[in-house]
């Protein structure tokens, strides 16, 4: 049978702390996983910076767009105000 002195379990205490019996050149990497901010957080914070960037691109896309399209709108105003001139003209003569 048991003595009074024994547990049915042996174990003992871990003294160093968590990581330490790590080899040396795994360790690095382990610290950078541990440290890592990959927290929800973190995520959306990233999320939020895609897609301010992607909104900035299209603001600007569109910006350059409306220009275009304002340019060709006047272009197209001039050449039918000198058509309407030229036939204006010719129906005088």
């Amino acid at each position: 049978m048991k003595k009074p002195n024994e547990s049915s379990f042996i174990c003992g205490t871990v003294k160093k702390p968590w990581g330490s019996n790590v080899v040396i050149a795994e360790k690095s990497r382990v610290l950078k996983r541990i440290s890592k901010k990959d927290g929800a957080l973190q995520k959306h914070m990233n999320w939020l910076k895609d897609l301010q960037e992607k909104r900035k691109k299209l603001d600007e896309k569109k910006k350059v767009e409306e220009s275009e399209r304002l340019e060709r709108k006047r272009i197209f105003q001039e050449r039918e105000a000198k058509k309407r001139l030229r036939s204006s003209n010719s129906i005088n003569i």
